[in-house]
């Protein structure tokens, strides 16, 4: 198990190591209280939700089943929460 360790951290590259640190750094960031703005708040979901309706929608797919399950869901969802 120890050279197995050993050959891994000797063959791993060192800018690994210096991006594992600054996500360390930004994770230790991220713990402390802070406001954000709404907006910033949903960059990432929004983005999430483009990308995942672009793939269903222009995705090499046989079948339109994924994209009318999305639409139904999103209809039952829109129903009981709008």
């Amino acid at each position: 198990m120890m050279r197995f360790t050993v050959a891994v951290l000797t063959h791993t590259p060192v800018w690994v190591f210096a991006l594992f640190a600054v996500l360390v750094w930004q994770g230790m960031l991220a713990l402390r209280p802070r406001s954000v703005p709404l907006w910033r708040s949903l960059i990432v979901p929004v983005g999430f939700i483009i990308w995942g309706l672009s793939r269903l929608a222009l995705g090499t797919q046989d079948h339109p089943w994924p994209l009318l399950a999305w639409a139904l869901l999103r209809s039952r969802y829109c129903r009981s929460a709008c």
